[in-house]
């Protein structure tokens, strides 16, 4: 789920400037229905502690895509943004087929 957290990162323009964990959320929820989302008193809510544990993964060093905290924000790495481009110019081109 590591290149869908950097495409969210990209639409919710965190190359610039830091994103705060509520917009990160929602984003991924509306954006991947049913990958980033939870049950709770019957109905589906957006899964912060999935968004969390993604964005954890995206800051190892084995990735390096994301860098931030809870607290301070999340933001990409250029090395995140280049990937991130990617992932966006490749659903595009799904859209057009």
């Amino acid at each position: 789920m590591v290149p869908e957290i950097a495409y969210v990162l990209l639409k919710c323009k965190a190359t610039r400037e830091r994103a705060t964990m509520r917009d990160l959320t929602e984003e991924a929820f509306a954006t991947y229905p049913g990958v980033f989302e939870t049950w709770f008193d019957g109905r589906k809510i957006p899964d912060y502690s999935l968004v969390l544990l993604t964005l954890n993964e995206a800051k190892r060093r084995e990735w390096g895509y994301a860098a931030g905290d809870w607290f301070k924000g999340w933001r990409l790495t250029p090395k995140g943004a280049a990937f991130a481009r990617d992932v966006e110019r490749r659903r595009q081109a799904r859209r057009l087929v």
